[in-house]
């Protein structure tokens, strides 16, 4: 359904496309021309008229791979920019230990909630709704960043000066962690105290 919808609302952005399909219409245009009697175009070649048809290509079309090497060169590269590359590799790093941190957070959340707090299964269920909440202002936050940076010129023009929002943004795992630990530890104290 999202595939579907990605279709018929997205426009294309890749300049390889969007030049093929310029040429090809480039190029129609030239055919009916031909076919109203009118063959190619008045250039000058050594100083002398010389009447040339043109017919416009795209160098990435000819350039481009066989299926084969395409497939292989995608499942190549990115174990080669992970090996060869330090940044993407403590970047993805990173990011493993913080989705296994929130997959752990998942499998504990309905089990602390239920045992410390006595919630029943809706009660955990809305606490999942946090979650929610994060992910969203995360989603807005990043769109947002961007402009922010660029208004106060703190955005570089290379594709690592993004990277910069995340190593601040980082900081919000543990922080968040520590708190889920504490507002844990405080409660069972207090539930050991009254019993």
């Amino acid at each position: 359904m999202l595939f579907l919808l990605i279709i018929l609302v997205f426009k294309e952005t890749r300049g390889s496309v969007l030049l093929s399909r310029k040429a090809a219409e480039l190029n129609k245009w030239y055919e009916k021309r031909e076919a109203l009697g009118y063959y190619g175009c008045d250039m000058l070649l050594n100083n002398k008229p010389h009447t040339q048809r043109i017919r416009w290509k795209v160098k990435a079309d000819e350039e481009r791979a066989s299926l084969k090497i395409m497939i292989a060169t995608s499942c190549y590269r990115p174990f080669a920019l992970l090996l060869q590359d330090p940044t993407v590799f403590f970047f993805s790093l990173w990011i493993s230990f913080s989705w296994a941190i929130l997959y752990m957070l998942f499998s504990i959340i309905p089990y602390a909630f239920s045992t410390v707090y006595g919630f029943d299964l809706q009660q955990t269920g809305a606490v999942f709704a946090s979650v929610s909440v994060a992910s969203i202002v995360a989603t807005v936050l990043s769109i947002t960043q961007e402009k922010i940076a660029g208004k106060y010129g703190k955005l570089s023009s290379t594709p690592e000066g993004r990277l910069s929002f995340a190593c601040y943004e980082s900081a919000f795992l543990p922080i968040g962690l520590f708190w889920y630990v504490a507002c844990q530890r405080c409660s069972y104290e207090t539930n050991t105290l009254l019993l």
